[in-house]
């Protein structure tokens, strides 16, 4: 999960000796440090050592660190069965820093943090890479305080190269020469020995397939390009002449296309203008608009070309969920899809203006999609997109990247990046064209039963000002199964009672310990049947029949990074959330960043491990009824703020939701707060080295919460620096 270190099997099999799991990181000296593990209510010391620095290393797996006589004995604080804290003394210096537990005169495992923690890789080609391409991968720690990170290939030989790098991503060129086939990919940050390099990746490396190059010129089949003559047939000749050859280029000169069908694109086609700004492709309005208006399969690609239509309800459709689904890209195309443009006949007759809204919702509550894409390897690169309606419908992908384009979205306009796993979503502007535009999430609204390793940085949202306001949101309701477990053996879990799998297909889901032995603790589903569970590793700490377990979408994993949010509601983790950052973004006018474990649906689900770091809220107040889970439609104007929540079904609940958040580094400038609030359904919260600063409270938290560490916060015109309503044992409030 997180902190790298193996567990070995005499721990697994010892009831009293502490165990780690998981530790905070990226960490520096002076930082409060979470672990998270078992049998840590004794805790007496942390040891805790910088690995030497080593970059002449190659990649250990061995667990046999072994402590200098210069290492740091530590006071622990907050230690409870499962998890203790701890700070880095400020005289170390930055690097991978190993850490051990004494309890009960035993000693925990080695976990190290700092060491890059590998989430997942893309290639130029998506899921792969091709010689002379490129590979990006991911995760936390990639690089410490700007330190250049090395890429180890061990495959039919080794390659050592030197990368590009920041915090959490990593890119590296690879060599032309470099042969085909399955590699291992390591990263080493800059720092550490031979332990300092993370668990590898594989990486496959292949030559991308190519499409046939013949060009089928569409003036040389008829096709007259004066905006005025209809060249449908022309257009649909050279179409079928590259199907006919298993593909090939269909080329637009430049000119203006009028046609009045749907194009529908074979595999291995392009569709080519001579330049975005040379050749419009344009449908009339119709009476009855088309349902699509562009629709393929998969391995195809459009490219240089503009579009225009009016009468329309999906744009580009593709397949979902087929075994064929994906291998497409989208570049450098301007598409301007207005139901509303002019006086379109369909509402000429209509008195009423909101009564064309219904027809637009005959394409779904969001007004239909602009693209619909699915599938392994997709790109979408430097388009301009202005839709009526809803833009990107990314569902079940695999290596995409969306990179350097605008989203206008009309209205009730919404974006979805569902069911996907690897996807980078940079360098984009998604704005409101409408007043009625919605928002947006990473979620599993497609059904599907996770959404994981999601970079998402480096954007630009603004102006949504309908329904929920969303920048981003990770909705995913309902669950299988809350409740206890009567055996756990390996990878096998028999649960205590009968699960509800109708719902969606539960592999690839997760199932969380929420309270009891091996709390904090997660794996995925690989199989099930009737109360047989099967996941994809053993856990550190076996759970036993008095832990409390939940089965719900699985939603890990995002990096939320450097992205600017304005005149919208919120950017939330709406129940099952796992391991995300959210790191350096900047919030205008609204409502901020928050995540909340809670009861959504059917499911009751966590919220695990969210690290809010080095962000701003630049202005705080917000403006307009939104997605206020307090008083969702009671709140017309409001601060900002940087939100630890948890709602449980009933206030009988066993467990906590909301575990392990970090707040760290962030600086509010003004009408901002930071909130921990909850009776009792959160635990362990670190929140160090804030600036708040012109707002009439700094900090409100639960005096309930169990674990809350708040110290080296700092205040400026702030009326009431901590809220909390009385103090409670387990808190530590500096």
């Amino acid at each position: 999960m997180g902190g790298k270190g193996l567990v070995s099997e005499d721990l697994l099999n010892n009831d009293s000796v502490p165990i780690l799991f998981w530790g905070s990181s990226p960490v520096g000296p002076g930082d409060g440090v979470l672990l998270y593990g078992g049998n840590l209510e004794d805790s007496s010391n942390i040891q805790l050592m910088r690995l030497p620095d080593d970059k002449t290393t190659q990649p250990s797996v061995e667990n046999n660190i072994k402590f200098s006589t210069d290492s740091f004995n530590l006071q622990p604080i907050q230690a409870i069965d499962y998890s203790v804290k701890f700070i880095i003394p400020k005289e170390m210096k930055p690097g991978i820093f190993a850490v051990r537990v004494e309890a009960s005169k035993s000693q925990s495992n080695t976990i190290l943090l700092n060491a890059p923690n590998v989430w997942w890789l893309q290639g130029d080609s998506g899921i792969s890479a091709t010689p002379g391409g490129w590979i990006r991968i991911f995760g936390i720690s990639m690089s410490i305080e700007n330190s250049i990170a090395t890429v180890l290939l061990k495959g039919t030989g080794d390659e050592r190269l030197k990368a590009e790098s920041d915090e959490y991503s990593v890119r590296v060129n690879l060599p032309e020469s470099l042969s085909v086939g399955e590699y291992q990919v390591f990263i080493y940050n800059g720092h550490g020995n031979k332990h300092g390099w993370s668990l590898p990746l594989t990486l496959t490396i292949k030559h991308r397939q190519a499409f046939p190059t013949t060009i089928y010129d569409v003036t040389q089949f008829g096709a007259i390009g004066d905006g005025r003559t209809n060249d449908t047939e022309a257009i649909k000749k050279a179409i079928e002449k590259a199907e006919q050859n298993v593909g090939g280029i269909i080329y637009f000169p430049r000119g203006r296309y009028l046609i009045t069908e749907t194009i529908e694109l074979p595999r291995f086609t392009i569709l080519r203008g001579e330049k975005r700004e040379f050749v419009n492709i344009l449908w009339p309005d119709m009476d009855e608009p088309l349902p699509v208006m562009i629709k393929a399969t998969s391995n195809f690609g459009i490219e240089d070309l503009t579009f225009y239509c009016t009468s329309y309800g999906n744009f580009l459709e593709t397949s979902i969920g087929t075994p064929e689904s994906g291998d497409v890209h989208l570049k450098c195309l301007r598409v301007r899809a207005n139901r509303y443009r002019g006086h379109p006949p369909q509402y000429r007759d209509i008195p009423e203006g909101h009564q064309a809204d219904q027809i637009l919702k005959k394409y779904g509550i969001h007004g239909g999609k602009m693209l619909q894409l699915s599938g392994n390897n997709i790109e979408v690169i430097d388009c301009d997109f202005y839709t009526s309606g809803a833009t990107l419908f990314l569902t079940r992908a695999h290596g995409a990247r969306i990179t350097g384009n605008e989203f206008a979205m009309g209205r009730y306009g919404w974006y979805w990046i569902s069911g996907c796993d690897g996807v980078i979503f940079e360098k984009n502007i998604v704005r409101g064209a409408d007043l009625t535009t919605w928002g947006g999430g990473i979620n599993c609204l497609d059904g599907s039963s996770n959404c994981q390793n999601v970079y998402f940085a480096d954007n630009i949202f603004k102006d949504f000002w309908g329904g929920d306001r969303e920048a981003m949101t990770t909705d995913a309701g309902g669950g299988a199964f809350f409740g206890g477990i009567e055996s756990v053996n390996a990878t096998e879990i028999t649960l205590a009672g009968d699960p509800n799998w109708a719902r969606i297909n539960w592999i690839g889901a997760c199932i969380c310990v929420l309270g009891g032995k091996g709390m904090g603790q997660y794996s995925q589903i690989v199989g099930y049947e009737g109360r047989k569970v099967r996941i994809n590793h053993e856990f550190s700490v076996p759970p036993d029949e008095n832990s409390i377990v939940t089965i719900v979408p699985l939603l890990r994993r995002y990096l939320i990074l450097r992205n600017d949010f304005s005149d919208l509601q919120v950017v939330q983790f709406y129940g099952s959330s796992i391991e995300h950052i959210v790191a350096s973004n900047r919030s205008f006018r609204t409502d901020g960043f928050r995540n909340h474990g809670m009861c959504y649906g059917d499911g009751n689900q966590p919220s695990w491990y969210i690290q809010y770091l080095g962000n701003e809220i630049v202005e705080g107040n917000w403006y307009g009824t939104g997605h206020s889970t307090f008083d969702r439609n009671g709140v017309l104007s409001s601060h900002g703020k940087i939100g630890v929540w948890a709602f449980p079904p009933n206030k009988e609940f066993p467990a906590p939701l909301t575990l392990g958040t970090i707040v760290r580094h962030n600086h509010l400038h003004n009408n901002s707060n930071i909130e921990a609030i909850s009776e009792k359904w959160i635990k362990d919260v670190i929140i160090e080295n804030n600036l708040v600063e012109n707002n009439d409270v700094g900090i409100d938290v639960s005096s309930t919460i169990e674990g809350i560490l708040l110290r080296n916060n700092k205040f400026n015109n702030v009326k009431q620096e901590i809220k909390t309503n009385s103090d409670h044992n387990k808190n530590l409030i500096s």
